[in-house]
């Protein structure tokens, strides 16, 4: 009920009717909480903050307790984005498009490359475009970069290797695995995929903060 009301009503009208239909896009994927939690964010012109990316992963986790595809899903998202924060991160108020940067390439990539292209190829090739996309960006969204304790030689080499796990972790665990080597299933998931990523990305930068706090 509270994500119907969320991203559904209105000042005037709750809009029950409609409510069948939320049920169904939750029922059929776990992110589509997500999905319509950014619904209800642009309708009332706000922005993800910690507390409701809070709200919104405690929805999911108890909608999908239980069913062990959604379970897998949300921890497949959630690992994601664990791994490109380690060799990228940006400050939680900066754009959608910002804090997608590492996800949007590497499924970029999955979709637009030759089919006929071995996994490891598309692997490199990923890892490839995702480096050079990174090393335009500000030094300070690099961690390992900016981690002046190690050698600028070990840090490159760090940062290569993880770029490159989490490009593996795209192809061989989200596309081949989770979408089972489908682009046309991918692309028509990518968008919620890109969805539960931003919550799951203030999800641990909150995390982080409460860390060092």
């Amino acid at each position: 009920y509270s994500i119907h009301i969320d991203s559904k009503a209105d000042r005037k009208d709750n809009r029950w009717r409609a409510l069948p239909a939320t049920v169904r896009d939750l029922a059929s994927d776990v992110l589509n909480v997500f999905v319509l939690a950014n619904e209800g964010l642009r309708q009332w012109k706000q922005a993800i903050t910690s507390t409701v990316a809070q709200r919104y992963w405690h929805y999911a986790t108890v909608w999908s307790k239980g069913d062990d595809r959604m379970t897998e899903t949300l921890n497949m998202t959630k690992r994601l984005v664990e791994e490109y924060r380690k060799f990228y991160q940006v400050r939680s108020s900066d754009s959608s498009h910002a804090i997608l940067l590492p996800l949007s390439k590497a499924l970029e990539t999955i979709l637009s490359v030759p089919h006929d292209l071995s996994d490891e190829d598309l692997i490199l090739q990923g890892a490839g475009q995702l480096k050079a996309a990174i090393e335009r960006q500000k030094p300070y969204t690099r961690p390992i970069w900016m981690n002046k304790q190690l050698q600028a030689s070990d840090r490159r080499v760090q940062e290569i290797q993880a770029i490159q796990t989490f490009m593996t972790t795209c192809v061989k665990e989200l596309f081949l695995k989770q979408y089972s080597g489908d682009r046309a299933l991918l692309q028509e998931n990518r968008n919620r995929i890109k969805s539960g990523a931003e919550f799951v990305y203030h999800l641990l930068a909150l995390e982080d903060n409460s860390e060092n706090s």
